[in-house]
């Protein structure tokens, strides 16, 4: 009698990280997958558009369907991602993310951390400013603070800018979620104050297949604040296969 090969749906599995973020953020996410499926963090550093990111991605991976999962600015490219070439994407998880386009309230404020980020540093800004805002406030130890002020140092202040302009000219994907058929998790930090939970119940609505869940205590960096949480819902929307 023959053995039978199990299939993998799908080659591997993508984490786009956010604004001035790396491989770091998903640490937990990649261990935990270590010996399931092959996995990429691409560095997105590099591009001022979602357009040149998600170009990137596509030339640079060796998967030809994957499963995508992004956070913040990651999750806002993988949605377009997911629009752009769904044949590619199999599943999708949007973590911590805007299906919105920026208003111009918004975009003033990024323009002005632009600005700040030239005269103090990013690391500092991050430091003083953006740390207080991506984690939960019983999560803002020193080692998280340095943790988020390294990753934005490894940028620096032209990835920043670079990127930040990516975010100012995305469009809404909101009218688009509806026709994502894939498997999709929908995955926030309950204390988040940038990516609201609210975003993320209306995402859970509007995509088909789609699974919600909000994690008490944890912000805006939901997979190093609450690793053990997110990669158990990780592990479930990749239906657990240990091939």
């Amino acid at each position: 009698m023959s053995e039978v090969v199990a299939q993998r749906p799908f080659d591997g599995v993508i984490f786009l990280p956010g604004l001035l973020c790396d491989q770091k953020l998903f640490a937990p996410q990649l261990a935990a997958l270590e010996g399931i499926y092959p996995t990429e963090a691409p560095n997105l550093g590099a591009y001022d558009t979602f357009e040149a990111m998600s170009a990137a991605v596509l030339e640079q991976t060796q998967f030809d369907r994957f499963a995508l999962a992004g956070l913040s600015m990651g999750g806002a490219l993988a949605m377009n991602m997911a629009r752009w070439v769904p044949e590619r994407v199999e599943r999708l998880a949007i973590l911590d993310a805007n299906p919105g386009a920026d208003d111009e309230k918004r975009r003033a404020n990024r323009r002005r951390q632009i600005e700040d980020a030239h005269r103090i540093g990013v690391g500092e800004l991050t430091r003083q400013e953006l740390a207080k805002l991506y984690l939960a406030p019983a999560n803002q130890t020193p080692a998280m603070i340095d943790t988020a002020v390294a990753m934005a140092e490894e940028h620096g202040v032209a990835v920043y800018e670079r990127q930040q302009n990516a975010l100012m000219s995305r469009a809404s994907v909101r009218e688009h979620l509806p026709l994502y058929k894939g498997n999709t998790l929908v995955l926030c930090g309950g204390l988040d104050i940038l990516c609201l939970p609210e975003w993320h119940r209306e995402m859970a609505d509007l995509i088909p297949n789609a699974s919600l869940k909000i994690i008490d205590g944890a912000g805006h960096l939901a997979p190093i604040e609450a690793p053990n949480e997110v990669n158990s819902a990780v592990l479930e929307w990749l239906g657990r296969e240990r091939l």
